[in-house]
């Protein structure tokens, strides 16, 4: 009779603290609201925030407007000079270029900037590549994983190198049918080796002195496409030492007149690049570059605050949420309203990683690891505060379980569906399917994919660095609409809200579905936090 009563007891108890678990994880779950993803919003996208461009006023603003907000949350700060910031350096440059290609023995100037232009982020005066050996390496991919490697048996170490800037070899197969092979890499769905900053970085690592894209061949964007690219002032992270670390575009059209010189056809080795078993090709050509740069330092910040966890073990382990906060700024070719609010992209992000920062701190009990959350700079250009955390790691990436970025959310009501771009661990992805309260029902397969939104985002830095990491979005079954109405609506913001003046907090919002989303991220974190991966 005492065993039974004794095993009543614990059911009793356990059953109790189960509910008591489960009302906690409901309260906080129902604190996040549209009312509060307003407020932040309302803020960060303001006409006085000028549309958070890095290194202006509207940047100064925002971080600390961010770093006010966890504090008020009660997160802890990161740095030893206990701020919630983490600078970054960044360098920004101005290139002027002059180059000329080596051809049996004669030069032939490349005129910048029709024909040729090119930048580099060293903190130098003057950078210049002598005599550099030519080598043309298709699309610049080594990927082990596809069978696929560009470089094989190939020293590219002080060398320039030209590449195909986007895709690998299926995106552009159906250009020559003979070759046509779905099973190349994923078929028509982009993988981070068709991204070119993947393809810039793992030619560096190589030691490759130049990198130059070959614009306007195949289905290659043209040279003029990039030219503002190279003539403006661009960020990158400050570089103090190393090789050159120049990259450039070339005019498909000139770079045909100097191969044909050489003995070369152009087209016949982009047709040859396509092909599984490619190499790169030795030319028998040379470049000099010489690179006056003007540029000058940037501080820009990442905003961290972190979430302790309760075990004390565990608590050495690190679930990151992330979500930039930076803008485009000012678009000054307009003449009325100029500013680039970014109401969407991304200041809906930064709110809701603050709602669930709030929502977990309301929680009686922390989870077991500990949570970062991210606000990161840069983002606009090309990823950078991320890709410097990654490099500059306040807390070990050894020791890092997972990132979840978010970036973009739409106003238009609840979904039955959601994307997820990034890591391809079953696991993990499934988790916005299978974590308990989950209103999702199926994850969509990537309806954007020439878009390539999967490199994009944040959560590529991580990826990169052997992180699983995600960027869920919200999906395309809106709640009250048909099947193909929620594409069509999120297309037309991209083409008629994005970067734009437009992008501004409208009272009309249906944010429902942003509710949904961040507290089904909310869901996936704790899981993450408490179980791990």
């Amino acid at each position: 009779m005492k065993s039974i009563l004794s095993g009543l007891l614990s059911f009793f108890a356990i059953s109790y603290y189960c509910c008591a678990q489960t009302a906690d994880l409901e309260n906080a779950l129902q604190s996040i609201t549209e009312k509060k993803l307003v407020r932040d919003i309302s803020v960060l996208s303001s006409d006085e925030f000028e549309g958070r461009r890095t290194g202006t006023p509207g940047e100064d603003l925002a971080v600390s407007y961010i770093a006010r907000r966890f504090k008020e949350i009660g997160l802890e700060p990161v740095s030893a000079e206990n701020s919630y910031f983490q600078e970054v350096p960044l360098t920004a440059v101005t290139s002027n270029t002059n180059a000329s290609i080596e051809v049996n023995g004669s030069n032939y100037e490349l005129h910048t900037p029709d024909e040729f232009a090119a930048r580099s982020f060293k903190i130098e005066e003057m950078i210049s590549v002598k005599g550099s050996e030519l080598v043309f390496a298709g699309y610049g991919i080594e990927a082990p994983e596809y069978n696929w490697n560009d470089y094989h048996e190939t020293d590219v170490k002080g060398k320039t190198v030209f590449l195909l800037r986007y895709g690998e070899p299926s995106r552009y197969s159906s250009e020559y049918p003979a070759v046509s092979d779905t099973e190349y890499f994923r078929g028509e769905e982009p993988t981070v080796h068709g991204n070119w900053r993947y393809k810039r970085e793992l030619a560096f690592s190589k030691g490759a002195a130049a990198v130059i894209f070959i614009g306007g061949i195949g289905s290659q964007p043209n040279h003029e496409f990039y030219i503002d690219g190279y003539l403006s002032e661009t960020l990158g992270l400050a570089e103090k030492s190393g090789a050159p670390g120049i990259d450039g575009s070339i005019q498909s059209k000139r770079l045909r007149e100097l191969f044909n010189l050489a003995g070369y056809d152009l087209d016949s080795l982009y047709f040859s690049a396509q092909r599984a078993g490619f190499r790169a090709v030795p030319l028998n050509m040379s470049i000099d570059i010489d690179l006056r740069l003007k540029s000058r330092l940037i501080k820009t910040r990442n905003v961290i605050g972190l979430l302790r966890g309760s075990d004390e073990k565990l608590k050495n382990e690190y679930i990151i949420y992330s979500s930039h906060w930076d803008g485009k700024g000012r678009d000054t070719s307009k003449h009325d309203d100029q500013i680039l609010n970014g109401a969407l992209d991304n200041a809906i992000g930064v709110a809701q990683i603050m709602q669930i920062a709030d929502a977990m701190m309301k929680l009686p009990e922390r989870p077991k690891r500990s949570v970062i959350f991210f606000a990161t700079a840069a983002e606009e250009f090309f990823f950078l505060g991320a890709r410097y955390y990654v490099q500059n790691p306040l807390f070990p990436l050894e020791n890092t379980i997972a990132n979840v970025n978010l970036d973009i959310s739409y106003p238009y009501g609840k979904t039955s569906d959601v994307i997820i771009y990034g890591d391809e661990q079953t696991q993990l992805r499934n988790l916005f399917l299978t974590v308990e309260g989950s209103e999702y029902k199926t994850i969509t397969h990537d309806p954007f994919p020439s878009q390539g939104f999967n490199f994009r985002m944040d959560h590529i830095e991580f990826f990169k660095a052997g992180i699983p990491a995600v960027s869920p979005w919200m999906g395309i079954n809106i709640s009250g609409m048909h099947a193909g109405l929620g594409k069509k609506i999120i297309e037309d913001y991209f083409r008629n809200n994005y970067h734009k003046p437009s992008d501004e907090l409208n009272a009309q919002w249906d944010l429902s579905g942003a509710v949904q989303y961040t507290r089904m991220c909310l869901r996936v974190g704790l899981k993450l936090a408490e179980e791990g991966l």
